[in-house]
């Protein structure tokens, strides 16, 4: 309107000086013109236009095209085409570079530009005209032109200084009135309500040609300051007016009405607009409307009737957010939170931008949090979409960047999932400024923290709590868990502080029960007795609930517990009987108790309270325990069978808190102790058959072996072992190994012995161990005659044994010696064997190294010597029966036959022959007589003698020899008795 009035305008004076231009002589061209010119100036824009074109296309060079081109743009201008008309201005600007209409020919390009909705074209040409032409007339009119384009553009401080400027510069009241207008249009729309009234108001003094429009506008804008009276004022006026906005102004006057609850008023109103053909595409709201008056004036099915009436014949309406979260709010009231959930969320996915959502949203989880349906809760505040909220909607978004994480994080809480709980929280914390909401989302992390374990983290945020919100609604609540918080990390002192601090009166008194008893509890866990008997006994006065009485003075039993007169403790444990006889703490209170006399050296009393346990309170959890322990104390006690019996009542009634593969093991070291080694090695058998997991296997499977070795059956005991060294147990597997060592001792399987035993010497198997180990492994060489490497062994133990008193000591100074002697240095063997001697006069092998001493004085040809020392292995009351003395006194024989002197040898010899049962030994003295009457060429008897060893012994080594010698002695028989027939 504004800007047609303006054109009109122009165009009078232009349509007067066009007129005022005629042709200076008539022709074709000019009678044209002429026309053109009238039809002009009679207003007959179609015509003239016609007329125009013809001329153009009939006479395009002529003089007066370039002007021409500038009235046809005018008379496009009327007929409001505006692109054809901003051509003919181009076309006149660049024909005709100087002329007077050419100022107005700029400003209609840029005119025409703003009329077809290109407002960056326009603003630069109008930007361009006003610095162009600052001091022409059109300059006061292109400053609203540019204000309007700022004010499209949300460039709300240029659009304002534009139309301040333009009011300045207005040449009549009339256009100070519209720029006016404009401002005030700028300031409503920045938010600027206040300043906006007051411009309104200015602007409708002027004379204003839009001014129904500004009274609208005036009347919208005090409803929305909420002056909703002056609104239907100014709105009443403009309906009354009966112009383009005299039905909508009837409809803000029912809104205002609405917004004062003039129930009847609003809805009177409503009912009349239902009706206004003109307002159908305000249908939608006159229904939210009248639907929402039913529901405030009472009439609930009615009202919700109507909104879901809404939503069926409205789904594009505007309203439908809000008629949603009043279906929604409903739903809730009436407890039908899962109506409600849905309707939540298809305000989420339908409208997630909308106010309307996260007011639907925390209604409904704040319900449901309520109810502790903190899975549901969570999952409507993980919906696809719940967090977008539109930025425009500053408050709201700036509340939901705090709430939702909130919601999220207490409904996690409440739903065990502390972890995410407190990621949301700390989020919630960042997300605002304000006190009170931070003391919630503090107060929240606490409980998170403390539900977790986290007592320094619950500790910090209640301590958080108190500094941003020191007076808010949970204070005494955060103060109270602060102490409880505190006094878990260690810090009593602070606790204490803090907790006479806390105003009972303020807390929750299942609360503040709860925390005092667990302040109790972690105040006698740190050893803080009186503390914790002040807490107890105030957990135990009268009127207090009695669930907390109760703990109250099974605490104080347990403060009770190590009290230094066994009267007090026992008093106290009493008393907790007689006010609570089925309370689950007395078994734990009695264990307890019993510990403490058992650190006291009291097991007899221990043994009694124990047995207490298990009588008295048969299914509590303590009793399985209790059992073992009496069972226990009874072992040590060497009340074997006793200890056996309740081993074999706890594997016939087992407890979730005992291992039966332990029970077992246990049972079967009572057997054992009491002397049933069948019995105990069945429970042997029991572990390594039916707990192949069990840590207790390897030792079990270990006594079991030792057990079928003693029952005579090896091979099962070393199949048992072999699955022992293979299990690879660290512990258990050195000693199967050895084990299997031994029983190839005994079998004599020196070269199986010498594989386990070096088995051995690598790893860490444990010094002792790996001493046993080389010294078998050293003795299995010693009989595979491997004496070079047997030797090396043998000192290395020795160097590793030496000031230590083991029972194979003289052993390896006696293995020394031999290999000394095996690898043919004899002194350094009778240096060794005399040390032994020295060393160990003790040795029950004694005889051996007298031996060995015997055959190193015979390699010096001390043969008295020798003798001597092999006739002290004769004479041993442990050797004297062995094979060494039969060697001995075969020796014996040795050395008179190298001294020949063959009749001590043969008497020698013959003692061998005739007192010890050794085959090898007597045929070898047999042999050696022999050899003496043969020396003696006492041919028969040394015939005699050979063949007795070759006839009696033809298994030993010294039969061969005895075949040998016989030949011999028969040849040199036949030789001696031809030499005798020659003689005579």
């Amino acid at each position: 309107m504004m800007r047609k009035t303006k054109l009109l305008l122009t165009l009078i004076l232009i349509a007067t000086s066009f007129v005022m231009t005629r042709p200076a002589c008539a022709d074709g061209a000019a009678e044209l013109y002429a026309v053109a010119a009238s039809q002009y100036a009679r207003k007959d824009w179609e015509a003239a236009i016609v007329a125009f074109d013809r001329f153009l296309y009939d006479y395009p060079d002529h003089s007066l095209t370039g002007a021409l081109l500038f009235y046809r743009g005018e008379a496009l201008i009327q007929l409001e085409d505006f692109a054809d008309a901003r051509k003919s201005y181009q076309d006149f600007l660049q024909r005709v570079p100087t002329h007077d209409n050419r100022t107005q020919a700029e400003f209609r390009v840029a005119e025409c530009y703003y009329l077809t909705h290109d407002l960056e074209a326009a603003q630069t040409q109008f930007e361009t005209f006003i610095t162009a032409h600052p001091d022409h007339a059109l300059y006061a009119h292109a400053l609203p032109y540019l204000g309007e384009i700022a004010l499209a553009d949300q460039d709300y401080d240029m659009a304002e200084q534009l139309f301040r400027k333009a009011k300045a510069a207005a040449p009549s009241l009339a256009m100070q009135g519209e720029a006016e207008l404009g401002l005030a249009r700028t300031l409503r729309d920045s938010g600027q309500l206040h300043a906006a009234r007051t411009a309104y108001r200015a602007a409708l003094k002027q004379e204003l040609t839009e001014a129904h429009d500004a009274k609208f506008e005036l009347g919208v804008l005090e409803y929305r300051l909420g002056e909703h009276r002056v609104a239907v004022e100014h709105l009443t006026e403009v309906a009354q007016a009966g112009d383009r906005h005299s039905d909508i102004a009837k409809l803000w006057i029912a809104k205002a009405y609405y917004e004062v609850r003039d129930w009847p008023q609003a809805e009177q109103r409503l009912q009349e607009l239902a009706q206004e053909e003109k307002l159908s595409q305000y249908r939608d709201e006159i229904d939210y409307l009248s639907a929402r008056i039913r529901l405030e004036q009472g009439e609930t099915s009615e009202g919700l009737t109507q909104l879901e009436q809404l939503l069926a014949n409205h789904p594009a309406s505007p309203w439908c957010d809000e008629a949603l979260f009043y279906l929604a709010e409903a739903a809730v009231v009436t407890g039908d939170l899962d109506k409600a959930t849905t309707t939540a969320k298809r305000l989420i996915v339908e409208y997630p931008q909308r106010e309307a959502t996260p007011q639907a949203v925390r209604l409904v989880v704040r319900k449901r949090l309520e109810r502790e349906e903190y899975a549901q809760a969570n999952e409507l505040l993980i919906s696809p979409g719940i967090d977008e909220v539109a930025p425009e909607m500053e408050k709201t978004a700036a509340a939901w960047s705090f709430e939702l994480p909130y919601l999220r994080g207490v409904a996690r809480l409440g739903g065990g999932d502390t972890n995410q709980a407190m990621r949301h929280l700390e989020a919630a914390v960042v997300a605002t400024d304000e006190p009170q909401q931070q003391g919630s989302a503090y107060y929240a992390l606490g409980l998170a923290a403390d539900r977790s374990g986290e007592d320094g983290d619950a500790a910090r945020h209640f301590a958080k709590y108190l500094e941003v919100s020191p007076s808010g609604a949970e204070a005494s609540a955060s103060r109270l868990l602060l102490a409880s918080s505190l006094a878990r990390i260690g810090q009593l002192e602070d606790a204490k502080t803090t907790y006479a601090q806390v105003d009972r009166a303020l807390c929750e008194t299942r609360l503040y029960w709860l925390t005092t008893r667990r302040l109790a509890e972690t105040a006698l866990k740190a050893g803080d007795k009186p503390w914790a008997g002040e807490l107890f006994r105030k957990l135990t006065q009268d009127g207090n609930p009695e669930e907390f009485v109760k703990a109250g003075v099974a605490g104080l039993s347990w403060v009770q517990l190590d009290a230094a007169s066994d009267e007090t403790s026992t008093a106290a444990i009493e008393q907790l009987i007689e006010k609570d006889p089925t309370s689950t703490l007395i078994p734990a209170v009695l264990s307890a108790r019993a510990q403490v006399l058992l650190q006291r050296k009291q097991a007899s009393d221990a043994l009694t309270i124990y047995q207490q346990i298990y009588r008295d309170y048969p299914e509590s959890d303590a009793a399985p325990a209790a059992m073992l322990s009496a069972a226990q104390l009874l072992n040590q006690r060497q009340e074997y069978g006793r200890a056996a019996e309740l081993y074999r009542l706890l594997i016939q009634a087992p407890s979730k808190d005992l291992q039966r593969d332990d029970l077992h093991y246990h049972l079967g070291w009572a057997l054992h102790d009491q002397g049933s080694a069948e019995a105990a090695a069945e429970q042997w058998r029991i572990i390594c058959e039916n707990y192949p997991q069990s840590q207790l296997w390897s030792d079990a499977a270990y006594r079991r072996a030792e057990y079928l070795l003693t029952a005579q059956q090896p091979a099962e005991a070393k199949l048992l072992l072999q699955q022992i060294v293979d299990s690879g147990d660290a512990q258990v597997a050195p000693h199967a190994t050895y084990l299997l060592g031994q029983i190839a001792v005994g079998q004599s399987d020196w070269e199986a012995v010498a594989t386990q035993m070096a088995k051995l010497a690598e790893g860490n198997n444990g010094e002792e161990l790996q001493i046993m180990a080389s010294f078998w492994h050293a003795e299995s060489l010693f009989h595979q005659h491997k004496f070079s490497e047997a030797s090396k062994l043998f000192n290395e133990v020795e160097a590793l044994t030496r000031g230590r008193e083991l029972a194979w000591n003289s052993t390896v100074a006696l293995r020394r010696a031999q290999l000394a002697a095996h690898l043919g240095d004899w002194d350094e063997a009778l240096r060794l064997a005399e040390l032994a001697a020295v060393s160990h006069p003790d040795f029950e092998q004694r005889f051996e190294l007298d031996y060995l001493r015997g055959r190193c004085l015979a390699r010096q040809a001390n043969f008295a010597g020798a003798r001597r020392a092999y006739q002290r292995v004769i004479d041993s009351r442990l050797g004297g029966a062995s094979e060494t003395a039969a060697m001995a006194q075969w020796m014996i024989g040795e050395t008179y036959f190298h001294q020949k002197n063959y009749q001590s040898a043969i008497q020698a010899y013959s003692r061998v022959a005739a007192l010890y049962d050794f085959p090898r030994w007597k045929a070898g003295s047999l042999l050696q007589i022999g050899k003496c009457y043969e020396i003696s060429r006492q041919w028969d008897k040394a015939q005699t003698y050979y063949d007795e060893v070759s006839a009696g012994y033809p298994e030993t080594f010294f039969a061969g020899e005895a075949q040998q010698r016989l030949s011999v002695v028969r040849q040199r028989r036949e030789t001696a008795g031809a030499k005798t027939t020659e003689r005579r």
